[in-house]
């Protein structure tokens, strides 16, 4: 399962406002491409990127990769490691 880390509590910064509307990418180990999905009209939530996320971790067995990173663009928001 792929961790998002995107919620903001108490004084952590924002990282997903400024990317909101880039393409959720995942990446084996943060190198090669193995899922993309286009943001939606008015950008990602936490809750629909832990949402597509769980939808892929299902179709696919993602315990065949060493480890999955999640990232909004260049920003890097959850993995399978956290």
């Amino acid at each position: 399962m792929i961790t998002i880390i995107t919620d903001i509590k108490g004084d952590e910064p924002d990282i997903l406002t400024a990317f909101k509307h880039e393409d959720l990418v995942l990446k084996v180990r943060g190198e090669r491409e193995v899922f993309r999905a286009n943001a939606p009209g008015y950008g990602w939530t936490t809750e629909q990127l832990e949402q597509v996320c769980e939808e892929y971790c299902k179709i696919i067995s993602w315990t065949q990769f060493d480890a999955l990173e999640a990232y909004v663009g260049n920003q890097w928001v959850g993995s399978t490691e956290v």
